[in-house]
């Protein structure tokens, strides 16, 4: 999050030195010229040796003097650029030959017997004069929600306004757009209108036929990122919250990469460097993911029924436990508590209770056994940043004197074991049913989370592996904590998101080990936070800014997304189901006991039946990431196609095509495979229609018969 009350002004560093000099940095397929400031002056990009007029400046924000530089040329071929703050410190930008990219790194140290600080770091493209480039990211709304509606300002007081306008407009994030005077967070929240979930940033160059992306490596201690675009082709990306000090060398390692004019082509580049954030640590999540549910009923299901929906997995409701937290209580697996929402919260009917009201670590493992046993998995509902039951706080006195076991007591519970973990932002939040924030770095709680983790794997051992509730919070900053690297406010704080990430590479590990699955409820899309995670049950993707966002950090991952009757309702569901056939999610089915999703009537019913081979078809799919992959011809010009890998060939979802009863679809790019026979799935048809294909060596293109405006066409090899 990013501080507010105080304004900062930026200066960017400049040339100090007496005697001009221009230095020159080069790969394959881009050439860098710069002056004795270290500042880019000039570019010859691609093949054809493209010349731009660009332009790149590192600096500090507030009000840093510059007072002298020095510059060293290495026997690498890189060009390091140290310059003097004075009382600031020292900052360092070096521009690396690499491969198949120029690495620039920009590192700052602060002063010594300086106290620590914090002001935005910076560092800036520009293309230069004589281009008229477009603007990409993997953002989640294009270039703002302001673009679609004027007058729209997110805040939570028109929370509902944002959310009907969230549901109902959809951007196709694939499409590059003009610069303009926009600033995105890195990191996709919805309540916000968005924002970048990938920290890249392209210049589309469509006359000479280039790409030119900046990229931020998510491997880096990333704390609250912005982009920012200006009319001028400038993007700039800024950190803050960053903690500047002598002992604690701060460094941002980026990339200047020259690709081709496709959104697929940048992200190609960040999969191929990045593969740890991008791939699932557990291969097995493809399998898993699917159709999904957030159900608590255990009653006997309709099983051919849901596999006609394509339902693979349930998400078990967060009403099993005692109260939020306590996932397992350390009994025996045959004792029985009460489930923490129970009637009171108007999850069930009248009378449900008494069919629902009481629960142990048996029938939890006889639950997932049985539906394993019916074709289907489990995830068990986990949670790391909440905690307790009307939690108390301050304590009052005697909090931690209970009558009966300590662990019946959310109070003493807390206050005895890891008080410490509480979220203070700087006062205490409060979260669903009286629980509180709280911070998973704590190391008592996050020993008490590793180990209710590892009595799932133990004790329900048909589950799949756990789904973590509410990465929302990940945002945050605990002001009493101190992570070593985080300065809020004025003093040291510990980032949640780092906590996160060292939680997550624990539970990672954990259930990697015993071939489970870690997936996650990203609310917050940001890829640098998703490493150890293997897929996502996107609570808010039925809105615009979550589909899209998730889209991107879910390219070789599962992506599930919430769906409620008022989507179907509002878009249509031949409009809402294209657009996750489109953006490769899965959608949530209608199931008895979906808490807050889409629920059973005939008429939802029957329109999940009509989709489901088509969601079938993309199972297990990922995203073809070779540049300008898919065209579709139709007769009606919104139509659309994206193209996925699936096990045993590929699968292209043709969408929005409206009254037309085909399409004409090229793919490219194919590599020489031979793909001997094609079906299409249409919405409502019982039998795939066969369709035939014309190979050309690397293209293949065919003319499909759409229903209701789409088709999902497999081809084999």
């Amino acid at each position: 999050m990013k501080p507010t009350g105080f304004m900062l002004s930026f200066v960017f560093l400049t040339a100090v030195s007496a005697a001009a000099q221009n230095y020159t940095v080069s790969t394959g397929n881009l050439e860098l010229h710069l002056n004795s400031a270290g500042e880019v002056t000039s570019a010859i990009a691609g093949p054809e040796r493209v010349e731009y007029q660009m332009q790149s400046t590192a600096g500090l924000g507030g009000s840093a003097d510059l007072t002298s530089s020095s510059v060293r040329e290495l026997p690498t071929g890189a060009v390091e650029f140290t310059y003097d703050l004075g009382s600031s410190g020292t900052l360092t930008s070096t521009f690396q030959p690499a491969d198949d990219s120029i690495h620039w790194q920009v590192k700052v140290v602060g002063a010594a017997g300086v106290q620590p600080y914090s002001t935005p770091i910076e560092a800036s493209l520009a293309l230069g004069a004589k281009t008229d480039p477009l603007f990409w990211a993997p953002w989640s709304a294009g270039q703002g929600l302001h673009k679609i509606k004027p007058d729209f300002a997110p805040t939570f007081k028109n929370l509902n306004e944002s959310d009907m306008l969230l549901r109902s407009y959809w951007v196709d994030p694939l499409v590059p757009q003009p610069l303009g005077n926009d600033i995105f967070e890195v990191g996709s929240f919805f309540r916000r209108g968005g924002g970048i979930s990938v920290p890249l940033a392209m210049f589309v160059d469509r006359s000479a036929n280039l790409g030119i992306s900046l990229v931020q490596s998510p491997a880096d201690t990333l704390l609250y990122m912005e982009c920012q675009t200006s009319p001028d082709q400038r993007v700039i990306f800024s950190h803050e919250n960053h903690r500047i000090v002598q002992s604690n060398p701060i460094e941002f390692n980026m990339n200047i990469v020259v690709h081709e004019p496709d959104p697929r082509a940048g992200l190609a580049w960040m999969v191929k460097t990045y593969p740890e954030y991008f791939e699932p640590p557990n291969p097995r999540a493809h399998e898993i993911a699917g159709g999904g549910a957030y159900s608590e009923y255990e009653a006997p299901w309709d099983a051919e029924k849901l596999k006609q929906m394509a339902f693979r997995v349930n998400w078990k409701v967060s009403v099993d436990f005692p109260y939020m937290g306590m996932f397992l209580p350390p009994v025996e697996p045959h004792v029985q508590w009460d489930r923490y929402a129970g009637g009171a919260r108007g999850r069930w009917a009248p009378g449900d209770e008494g069919r629902f009201g009481k629960i142990s670590i048996e029938k939890l493992a006889d639950y997932s056994r049985q539906m394993v046993a019916d074709g289907f998995n489990v995830l068990s509902y986990f949670n790391v940043t909440e905690f307790g039951d009307k939690i108390v706080y301050p304590p009052t006195p005697g909090i931690k004197e209970t009558t009966g076991p300590l662990w019946m007591d959310a109070n003493a519970f807390l206050n005895t074991h890891f008080p410490d973990a509480i979220l203070h932002a700087p006062g205490v939040r409060e979260s669903w049913g009286g629980s509180v924030a709280m911070d998973s770095a704590e190391p008592g709680y996050q020993e008490f989370l590793v180990k209710q983790a590892q009595r799932h794997i133990d004790e329900i051992p048909d589950a799949a592996g756990l789904c973590v509730d509410r990465l929302d919070w990940l945002n945050q900053y605990n002001r009493t904590a101190d992570d070593g690297v985080s300065w809020y406010y004025g003093g040291p704080a510990r980032s949640i998101g780092m906590s996160w990430k060292d939680t997550s590479a624990k539970l990672g590990e954990l259930l990697h080990k015993a071939d489970k699955v870690l997936f996650v409820n990203n609310i917050y899309n940001r890829l640098d936070l998703l490493r150890h995670v293997d897929g996502f049950y996107q609570e808010k993707g039925n809105r615009m800014v979550a589909l899209n966002g998730g889209a991107f950090v879910a390219l070789r991952k599962p992506q599930m997304i919430w769906t409620q009757r008022v989507d179907l309702e509002v878009n249509g569901p031949d409009t809402f189901f294209q657009r996750a056939l489109y953006m490769g999610a899965h959608v949530t089915v209608p199931i008895p006991g979906n808490d807050h999703t889409i629920t059973p009537d005939p008429w939802v019913d029957a329109e999940y039946i009509r989709y489901g081979k088509l969601f079938d078809a993309i199972h297990q799919r990922k995203w073809v990431l070779k540049p300008n992959p898919v065209s579709v011809e139709a007769s009606t010009s919104s139509t659309k196609a994206n193209v996925f890998e699936v096990p045993d060939g590929l699968v292209v979802p043709v969408v929005f095509a409206g009254y037309a009863t085909h399409a004409k679809v090229t793919l490219r790019h194919l590599d020489g495979k031979p793909y001997k026979n094609a079906v299409a799935y249409m919405p409502g048809d019982e039998q795939p229609v066969p369709v035939r294909l014309h190979q050309n060596g690397g293209t293949v293109t065919f003319r499909t018969p759409v229903k209701s405006g789409c088709a999902v066409v497999r081809l084999r090899e």
